[in-house]
């Protein structure tokens, strides 16, 4: 078996070279004011890699990303153990741009400091009036510069960041500028208001981007983690004070509060934390796949009264409408079969939903008497069924 070594360690992922693509391992580490704290938090990095797969395959319309796999079976032998399941990523190799495009949807952290301090949040000029963890009018996107291992990001405005992306590419500073302003602001737009629906405020976030071979800028690194993110519950949220969150922002409060703290954090907090990244994650992925069950049942109920409906003797005419009812079943199964595989990676606790498993071979089931049933049927139920949406955008 061949061995892997990470050519590149960050604070939380190992990359790994795989040829002509890379594997990026989430560890269960965690860092605060750009420093790794000396703690693991169980399940981190596999909640981490998960939720990035979910956002990345919610947001391909918006703009292409760099994930190929997040099954170990798809990359070599060496990481088809088990400490590599479920926190792996085998990624497009992209050449990373160098800035980092943050966008905020709220007014809290650093940027309420700023605002109380003289009105502005990056440079940005921010209407009066606003109070600590407000809804801005509108998105602001504020960049800023990525630092090695040990040293601080440094805000810039978006003028320094063509500038800094015109030294790096020349001639292309202003457009690369302009289009990861309006992808990170899209993508922002786009994942604040589905995950506002599931009960979650996305206070602000960061997005990195590359290029791939033929010059096209590719979404990359992570999306919407808590490491990357700042999320709220909706329940409970109350402009003109701090808002509790399901992200790391406990563990910097817990640091700011002990500053001898030696980067080591007491086991309360660490449990504290892991039960919050969990949290996150369940508000995101169990009711997608919730919403994959009541859909699934839904349907079982149809296949089953067609079944129950039928009589002998089915005619060619109706065999055309049979086959697309059999190909609907057989792509709800392939849809489940990979929710389920995103339920089982998961299965310490984090969420309760439905039985995929089993439901799956249950619709299975009906598939194979369906195949097998040679009856007519009244043309009225055929239509019944035959055009039953499984609405699969709303699953998502």
């Amino acid at each position: 078996m061949q061995e892997f070594k990470p050519f590149k360690e960050g604070k939380v992922r190992e990359v790994y070279d795989n040829g002509d693509s890379l594997i990026i391992v989430a560890t269960d580490r965690i860092s605060a004011f750009d420093n790794i704290l000396k703690n693991k938090i169980t399940d981190k990095g596999a909640i981490l890699t998960q939720m990035s797969k979910f956002w990345f395959e919610f947001t391909g319309d918006v703009v292409s990303n760099h994930m190929i796999s997040v099954d170990t079976k798809d990359m070599p032998e060496f990481f088809q153990q088990d400490r590599f399941n479920g926190n792996s990523m085998m990624c497009k190799k992209l050449e990373m741009l160098p800035i980092e495009c943050i966008v905020r949807g709220y007014i809290t952290g650093s940027g309420w400091a700023s605002y109380q301090e003289n009105g502005t949040v990056c440079g940005i000029k921010l209407p009066e009036g606003l109070i600590e963890s407000d809804k801005l009018p509108e998105p602001i996107y504020t960049p800023s510069t990525k630092a090695e291992l040990g040293d601080h990001d440094e805000n810039i405005s978006f003028e320094q960041s063509v500038e800094v992306l015109e030294k790096a590419y020349p001639g292309k500073g202003q457009e690369y500028a302009e289009k990861i302003r309006d992808y990170t602001i899209a993508l922002y737009k786009k994942c604040a208001e589905y995950a506002l629906s599931k009960g979650i405020i996305i206070a602000d976030t960061k997005f990195e981007f590359g290029l791939n071979e033929d010059g096209e800028i590719v979404l990359g690194d992570e999306m919407l983690t808590p490491d990357s993110s700042r999320f709220w519950p909706l329940e409970g949220y109350k402009p003109g004070q701090g808002q509790p969150s399901f992200d790391k922002q406990y563990v910097r409060d817990w640091l700011k509060a002990n500053p001898d703290n030696d980067f080591l954090l007491p086991e309360e907090v660490v449990t504290k934390t892991v039960d919050k990244y969990k949290e996150a994650y369940e508000k995101a992925s169990s009711e997608m796949l919730s919403e994959f069950g009541n859909a699934l049942n839904e349907y079982q109920s149809k296949a089953q009264a067609l079944i129950d409906d039928t009589i002998n003797g089915i005619t060619d005419t109706y065999q055309s409408r049979y086959d697309d009812l059999i190909s609907k079943q057989d792509n709800l199964i392939n849809k489940l079969q990979s929710a389920g595989e995103l339920f089982e990676i998961s299965n310490a606790g984090v969420i309760t939903v439905v039985d995929l498993k089993e439901q799956t071979a249950q619709i299975k089931d009906y598939a194979e008497k369906l195949k097998k049933i040679k009856s007519k049927v009244s043309g009225d139920l055929f239509d019944q069924i035959t055009q039953y949406d499984l609405k699969e955008g709303q699953a998502f």
